[in-house]
């Protein structure tokens, strides 16, 4: 076997590893060291996907190599078969790719068109009644106690609805601040969007799968503990107890 056959079957046998092992590795291992979790499970992915690419990149060219080998050497009637098979693989492997990446824009657009929206209304009836941190933290009228932290237009936001703002005191509104606040500082927003596009590119994928969730898991958690280190474990608890999973 060729030194690129060898680097092919060892980056497969990486990616298979990365794909399967891993993930049931690090499922439910992060819970008490959010921060390190979510490193390890980005890292993992970054890993996988560059793995992915790589096989395919490396795929193509043993199939051009394989190619060009026949059509060099003497071409009997018994392998014209693998000269066109092999010829016609690298052009069904762009083709295939070219079709993939079509299909996860039809998927995104609308999940972007919706997020945008979304940020979008809630700028357009809310007003700025403070900062934190140096984000505005926007407060809307609506009674439903809600809080999230949000980008629009490339810029960082905490939204609250009235309704939160009321039921909470000075020192649950400062963990519930806080904690929106660490989502920003710490990329979280980016990391959840990176598992959720991974999710709908490859729902049946078990690493985005498990991706997705724990992610969603551990920046909650990571979160969590930045706002107890700011104002306490008493006032974040109360807090999540007025608002639910709205936090």
């Amino acid at each position: 076997m060729s030194f690129i056959g060898l680097l092919l079957l060892f980056d497969l046998l990486l990616l298979l590893n990365l794909s399967l092992v891993a993930p049931v590795t690090w499922l439910g291992m992060f819970r008490r060291k959010p921060n390190l979790g979510i490193r390890v499970w980005v890292a993992t992915v970054v890993l996988a996907l560059i793995s992915l690419f790589g096989a395919i990149g490396l795929a193509l060219f043993v199939a051009l190599d394989t190619y060009d080998y026949l059509t060099r050497g003497s071409v009997g009637d018994s392998s014209i078969v693998t000269v066109i098979l092999v010829s016609v693989l690298p052009w069904v492997m762009v083709a295939g790719i070219g079709i993939w990446i079509s299909v996860l824009t039809i998927k995104f657009e609308p999940l972007l068109l919706e997020a945008r929206a979304l940020g979008e209304k809630f700028m357009s009836i809310g007003r700025e009644f403070r900062r934190f941190q140096d984000i505005p933290v926007i407060l809307v009228p609506l009674e439903p106690r809600l809080a999230f932290a949000k980008k629009v237009d490339g810029e960082k936001f905490i939204f609250m609805t009235r309704g939160t703002a009321n039921a909470l005191n000075v020192e649950q509104l400062e963990a519930v601040l806080w904690h929106e606040y660490t989502h920003l500082k710490r990329h979280h927003l980016e990391i959840k969007s990176l598992a959720k596009r991974l999710l709908v590119a490859t729902p049946w994928s078990w690493l985005a799968i498990c991706f997705n969730h724990e992610i969603n898991q551990l920046t909650e958690l990571a979160a969590d503990q930045a706002a107890e280190k700011k104002v306490g474990a008493k006032a974040l608890g109360e807090a999540k107890d007025i608002l639910g999973a709205y936090c």
